[in-house]
């Protein structure tokens, strides 16, 4: 159960913010890509019940964890070009690994114990699944962070020598470019979730007429710009 609800927790924590700043879905359409996972996993619990009358627990337990181990690693495969689709048939073998583990887990962990002690045996299961959903958000949480203060910063990187190429553009306005995506950045580190979405790429630049050669130019290195912070993104997730 721990091991169980720190993969389900952790990855789920990752996964939404994958789709919230990678994909760029909303909170609502993040949660409806991965409300399969629950559903199937609610539809399986029940039939996976009744199948440990008949046979061994450590059938549908293993069955559950195949399926649980081919959704996460399916879920590592995900692009910036996932489509809803790609996300929620792999939540749903979640869900039915999920669905085929859990009771049989339960059932096993109070089977073993005795009787009189059924309250305890009961209690320590519930801990161990809660356990791992807060140690799995923790921990992951912890090393997404990490790698995202690292990522970024390489971005940042990335980003001046992108702007000092620019010689069109005034040594003012390159140093207004730079200013503003510093200040951005260190902002947006405080918000893992929405780091690339809320970095205002050129807040220190006056914009230029629409249609004039200057305004094509500041459009082709905004797109640069979050390219490089989209890109750093990614990687983290």
């Amino acid at each position: 159960m721990l091991i169980m609800g720190f993969a389900m927790m952790g990855s789920m924590f990752l996964l939404i913010i994958f789709m919230v700043n990678v994909l760029g879905y909303s909170e609502v359409k993040a949660a409806i890509a991965v409300t399969p996972l629950p559903a199937l996993g609610a539809l399986l619990s029940p039939l996976s019940g009744k199948l440990i009358d008949h046979v061994s627990p450590r059938v549908p337990v293993a069955v559950g964890m195949v399926f649980m181990g081919t959704g996460l690693l399916l879920l590592r495969g995900l692009g910036a070009d996932a489509t809803l689709w790609d996300v929620s048939w792999r939540t749903l073998l979640l869900g039915a690994g999920m669905g085929f583990a859990m009771p049989p887990l339960a059932a096993a962990g109070m089977s073993a114990v005795p009787h009189s002690a059924g309250g305890v045996g009961s209690g320590v299961i519930n801990w161990s699944r809660q356990m791992g959903f807060v140690l799995g958000v923790a921990l992951l949480v912890a090393i997404f962070s990490s790698s995202m203060t690292t990522q970024m910063n390489d971005a940042v990187t990335q980003a001046k020598a992108l702007v000092s190429s620019q010689t069109q553009m005034p040594a003012a306005a390159r140093a207004g470019v730079l200013q503003s995506t510093e200040r951005s950045v260190a902002t947006a580190s405080a918000t893992p979730g929405r780091a690339s979405t809320t970095v205002d790429l050129l807040g220190g630049v006056p914009q230029a007429p629409a249609g004039s050669p200057d305004a094509v130019r500041q459009q082709q290195l905004k797109a640069q710009l979050a390219g490089v912070f989209h890109d750093s993104t990614h990687r983290c997730v």
